[in-house]
């Protein structure tokens, strides 16, 4: 079976997720994946 956290542990995870968004030193990161995810998805499509 599963593991299913709490909603309580879900709500913490998720704000954690976003707080990554505000960091610096994970903005390189963002502008090289990203670019890549939509260029991937666009190749599978054809």
């Amino acid at each position: 079976m599963p593991y299913k956290a709490a909603p309580q542990d879900q709500q913490r995870m998720a704000q954690n997720q976003f707080k990554l968004l505000g960091k610096r030193h994970f903005l390189p990161l963002f502008i090289t994946q990203v670019p890549g995810v939509f260029n991937d998805n666009l190749h599978k499509m054809h």
